[in-house]
């Protein structure tokens, strides 16, 4: 079942093979993990909870959770963003898998939330990322425009990063009351089809705790309730923490 891709009663007939420890198998129980991930991450079925359970158990046993396939790494940190509190062991055992698919260049929206737990790289703190899911095999295009100020600006249309097994992601930084429009496109030969559409805004208060952008939309936000001098001020205190500031902001 596990190797023939037939995932029906998949679950029931592992309870099954719980309940005979002296036949379990290693190799057996790994593959149900990737299996389960997959169907998880990939096709959005809820799986058991005993199956991050389990993961996290084999990641504990290799010691290094880098050694665990990506596709569990992947789902395991998906479900760790999914909940409300984490315990010390969870947030660092996050981390390190954040980590190691960062460093594989694996990019995904969910990671966003991790971010409540744990400092994210700035690639994830300081942009918001849209995510298609197509097909790996087909040409994948996106545009996008920043509202109000390239409202009358066409979409240029660059390559959308594929990420993962027909995943595609694409960072983009916004500040406070920007909206981005985007459209994502397949191209087959001369065949140019719309596949997604659609806006998003920066909703502040979802944004990780340490992130500096986060803070310079704070700064614009309020701007309008504070005096000039105190702006001013703020901003420059803001500019001496983050070369950033000279590249956005004609104050010397």
């Amino acid at each position: 079942m596990l190797f023939t891709g037939d995932t029906d009663g998949l679950e029931e007939v592992f309870a099954a093979y719980l309940r005979e420890p002296e036949h379990m198998d290693r190799i057996v129980t790994e593959a149900y993990l990737v299996v389960q991930s997959e169907r998880c991450f990939h096709d959005g079925v809820r799986v058991p909870e005993d199956v991050f359970t389990m993961i996290r158990a084999w990641a504990e046993r290799e010691k290094k959770p880098e050694f665990l396939p990506v596709i569990c790494q992947i789902a395991l940190t998906k479900r760790f963003s999914e909940k409300r509190l984490l315990s010390a062991a969870d947030t660092e055992l996050a981390e390190q898998m954040l980590d190691s698919l960062y460093k594989q260049g694996l990019l995904f929206a969910y990671m966003k939330k991790l971010g409540r737990f744990m400092p994210l790289p700035a690639e994830l703190a300081d942009k918001t990322l849209i995510e298609y899911r197509g097909d790996a095999d087909v040409s994948t295009e996106i545009g996008f425009r920043i509202l109000p100020q390239e409202k009358d600006k066409p979409m240029t249309f660059t390559e959308m990063p594929h990420v993962f097994r027909g995943i595609y992601v694409k960072p983009v930084l916004l500040f406070a009351d920007e909206k981005l429009e985007y459209e994502v496109r397949t191209v087959s030969g001369k065949t140019v089809e719309t596949v997604d559409h659609g806006w998003v805004s920066l909703n502040a208060e979802a944004e990780p705790r340490e992130n500096r952008f986060t803070h310079l939309n704070r700064i614009l936000a309020e701007s309008s309730d504070m005096s000039g001098e105190d702006w001013r001020d703020e901003l420059l205190a803001f500019g001496r923490e983050d070369v950033l500031l000279k590249e956005y902001f004609n104050v010397h």
